[in-house]
């Protein structure tokens, strides 16, 4: 799920939740998820996206009525990988593109974590997505503050502390993205999309 900044009829920069399905492993009764990405990424785009927008041309969806948009991720070859990010592609596109996903072709789908998918980002936006729970710490002869605990998936144990400006108080117990620079958490978003952290195997891998 993402959202896209667009115009709308008006001319108006408005807000349009997108779900981009980027892989399938089950259709109807067939096991897709065995085979390789050619396969899966064409049953996406003929079971599943030239169904509905027929269904939307012959006016058995109505668009306007739907809560989001729904699209297939696409994928490039490699070789189109520098025209990513030229600005005649990027302007096109209505959220940020912040790194590139590597999917190889012939591996069938991996569930969880797969150390064969290569996620490249620059290193402004190498992140990882904690849960933060903030908490007013008192110690004697200092002033009280608030310490903010990054707790990532199935721990009881915070893996990392940030200081909780108050900037950073609206998002107690919420998921969000934060991103490691000169020896210290920086928050940068919340994870609406999102109702759990990372894993402990994915945040460790993040910080390598």
């Amino acid at each position: 799920m993402i959202i896209d900044h667009v115009k709308d009829e008006h001319g108006n920069t408005v807000d349009l939740p997108r779900l981009l399905i980027y892989d399938i492993v089950h259709f109807e009764d067939v096991h897709v998820g065995k085979d390789n990405f050619d396969i899966r990424f064409m049953c996406i785009r003929k079971e599943l996206i030239e169904p509905r927008n027929a269904a939307i041309k012959a006016g058995r969806i109505r668009k306007e009525r739907e809560p989001m948009s729904v699209r297939v991720k696409d994928f490039w070859e490699l070789e189109a990988l520098p025209k990513l990010f030229e600005p005649k592609f990027t302007k096109n596109v209505g959220h940020e593109i912040d790194g590139l996903i590597l999917q190889p072709v012939d591996a069938p789908y991996t569930p969880g974590r797969c150390d064969i998918v290569l996620k490249w980002k620059p290193p402004s936006h190498n992140s990882i997505d904690f849960k933060l729970q903030i908490r007013k710490v008192v110690r004697e002869g200092e002033l009280p503050q608030h310490i903010g605990y990054l707790y990532v998936q199935n721990s009881n144990e915070p893996m990392a502390t940030m200081k909780a400006t108050k900037k950073l108080l609206p998002y107690d117990n919420k998921i969000i993205e934060c991103t490691f620079d000169n020896g210290q958490w920086i928050f940068m978003r919340e994870r609406t999309d999102k109702s759990l952290p990372n894993s402990l195997k994915t945040a460790q891998a993040g910080l390598q």
